[in-house]
């Protein structure tokens, strides 16, 4: 079944973002069509606004690279060996980078057009 889904630019660059690091860290492309579709979506952006979406990369790139690192435990199943506390501590700590990956995608939805990320009764907000 194939769609036909816009994203907007901050939803997109996000979810390139972590799609990098799926492919740097699990070694190999986990998402080989997607990733076409960056690369090529990448090279048909205008060059006046190449340098504020390289920025938003960038951001987006390193939050996400905390939160992988935050969870890496978790994936595997060490919450016994890391404790109650280290779970909690870790939780609130990705809250904090989400709130940070929102106000990002944000930023540039703002600069490029597009509906926010609006979270309500969210720790994110």
């Amino acid at each position: 079944m194939e769609t036909n889904i816009k994203l907007n630019i901050g939803e997109f660059l996000d979810r390139m973002s972590i799609s990098v690091h799926k492919t740097q860290k699990i070694g190999k492309e986990c998402y080989p069509e997607f990733l076409r579709f960056c690369e090529e979506l990448l090279l048909n952006i205008p060059i006046e606004k190449f340098e504020e979406i390289i920025k938003g990369f960038r951001q987006l790139y390193f939050v996400n690279g905390e939160i992988w690192k935050l969870e890496s435990d978790l994936r595997k199943g060490k919450e016994k060996k890391l404790g109650l506390s280290e779970v909690g501590r870790r939780a609130i700590k990705i809250r904090e980078w989400n709130k940070k990956r929102v106000t990002e995608q944000n930023r540039l939805i703002r600069l490029f057009g597009g509906y926010e990320n609006i979270k309500k009764d969210h720790a994110s907000e």
